[in-house]
C-alpha cells in the first residue's frame, strides 16, 4: 500500500499540467480578477442616495408615517405619483431605482430596478416596516389599545453599539477565497476520476490485483496518495496570496487554521466523488464535471459576487463554502465553517465506502 500511495504522489507531481491548473492557475485568476475587476466588481458597496416612487391607492395612516420618516434622511428621495405606469416606465430608464404601490387593500409591492444593493436596501426597510405594522396590529386585535407597546420601547437607553471591524475587504480577498473553491471543484474531481482511468487503460491496476494487493488497498493508497498534494494545494495558494498579492483571511491564526481545515476536509469528497466517476465509466471526466461545475461555480457568485439567484444559488454546494468561509474571515463567524467540516467529512467517508464497494466489483482490463 505504500508504494501505491508513493506512486500515485509521484505521478500528481510529475504532471505538470495538473501542477499548473492546482497551484498556479488560481493565482493567476486570483490577481487578474482582484485587479482587474476592483473597479467593477467591488467588494463593498455603501448604498447612496435612492431616488423611490411612490404611489398609493389607499388611505393608510401608518405607511403615510413610515415614508414621512424616510424622508427624513439625506439618502432617501421619494417621487410621488398616482399613475403606477409612469412610475414603472422610470425605473425601467434608471431615473428611479424602484417604485412601491399600496393597492386598496393595502397590499404593498415594490417594483425594483437594475441597482442591487438599493434594491436590498428599500427590501430590507419595507420588511421592517410591514413587520412593526403587524406587531402593533396584532395588539390592537388582541387588547384594543397598542400603548403597552409604546412602554416596553426605550426611549434613552440602546442596546446596540457600532464597532469596527479593523479590515475592509478588497476584491483580492474575496477572490483569494472564491479561488480555492473554484480549484476544489474544477480540478479535485477531475484529477481524481483521471487516477483510476489511467489505471484501468495502462492495465496497472490488473498487475496490483494479481500481485496480491487488495483492492481496498489499492483504492485507499490512491486516495491517501492524493492527500499531500490537497494540503500542498491549499496553503501555497493561501501562502502566496498574503506574501505577494497582500491578500487577507481570517484576523487570527486559530481562524486561520480552521479555514484551512474546512477547504482541505471540503476537497476530500468532491476527490473521492471523481474516484467513483473514474471506476464506473469510461466517459472523459471534464466532459461531465466541467459543464457541471461551471455552472454551479458561476451561480453561487464564484466570477463575480453579484449574482446570486435566491432559491438556486443558496443551495449550491461552492455558495455554502464560500459563505462560511466569509463568516469566518470577516466576522470571526466559526459554525458554518464546523458544518461544512462535518458534512464534508460524511461525505467523504459514504463517498469512499461506496467506491470501495464499486472497485471491488470491477472487471479490470488486462
Amino acid at each position: 500500500m505504500r508504494s501505491i500511495i508513493l506512486n500515485e504522489l509521484r505521478s500528481l507531481l510529475r504532471d505538470k499540467v495538473t501542477l499548473f491548473f492546482l497551484l498556479f492557475f488560481p493565482l493567476l485568476m486570483i490577481y487578474m480578477l482582484g485587479t482587474f475587476l476592483q473597479n467593477i466588481d467591488v467588494s463593498d458597496y455603501e448604498i447612496g442616495e435612492i431616488q423611490l416612487g411612490v404611489t398609493v391607492d389607499a388611505e393608510d395612516m401608518a405607511f403615510d408615517s413610515f415614508l414621512k420618516e424616510l424622508t427624513h434622511t439625506n439618502d432617501m428621495v421619494l417621487h410621488n405619483d398616482t399613475e403606477l405606469s409612469q412610475l414603472l416606465a422610470q425605473v425601467n430608464d434608471s431615473t428611479l431605482n424602484a417604485a412601491v404601490h399600496m393597492d386598496e387593500n393595502g397590499e404593498i409591492t415594490l417594483y425594483t430596478g437594475t441597482d442591487t444593493t438599493k434594491n436590498r436596501a428599500i427590501r430590507i426597510m419595507l420588511e421592517s416596516f410591514l413587520y412593526i405594522n403587524s406587531t402593533y396590529t396584532a395588539c390592537i386585535t388582541e387588547t384594543g389599545d397598542f400603548s403597552v407597546l409604546s412602554e416596553l420601547q426605550p426611549s434613552e437607553r440602546s442596546f446596540t453599539e457600532a464597532k469596527e471591524l479593523g479590515m475592509q475587504r478588497t476584491m483580492i480577498d474575496y477572490y483569494a477565497v472564491a479561488m480555492l473553491v473554484m480549484i476544489m471543484f474544477m480540478c479535485s474531481t477531475i484529477s481524481g476520476a483521471e487516477s483510476f482511468q489511467k489505471e484501468d487503460s495502462q492495465r496497472t491496476a490488473a498487475r496490483l490485483v494479481l500481485s496480491g494487493t487488495s483492492r481496498t488497498k489499492i483504492f485507499l493508497g490512491k486516495l491517501i496518495g492524493t492527500l499531500p498534494v490537497i494540503f500542498l494545494q491549499i496553503g501555497v495558494v493561501m501562502a502566496f496570496s498574503v506574501l505577494f498579492f497582500d491578500a487577507h483571511y481570517a484576523a487570527n491564526l486559530p481562524d486561520n487554521l480552521l479555514l484551512f481545515a474546512m477547504l482541505f476536509t471540503a476537497t476530500l469528497p468532491l476527490a473521492t466523488l471523481g474516484m467513483l466517476l473514474g471506476i464506473v465509466t469510461k466517459v472523459p471526466p471534464a466532459a461531465f464535471f466541467q459543464p457541471v461545475s461551471w455552472t454551479l461555480l458561476f451561480f453561487s457568485g464564484t466570477f463575480s459576487k453579484e449574482i446570486y439567484i435566491e432559491g438556486f444559488s443558496d443551495i449550491c454546494p461552492p455558495y455554502l463554502i464560500q459563505q462560511a468561509a466569509f463568516d469566518l474571515t470577516l466576522f470571526s463567524r466559526p459554525d458554518g465553517a464546523l458544518i461544512v467540516i462535518a458534512v464534508s467529512l460524511v461525505c467523504f467517508v459514504l463517498f469512499s465506502a461506496l467506491g470501495i464497494f464499486l472497485f471491488s466489483r470491477k472487471e479490470l482490463s488486462r
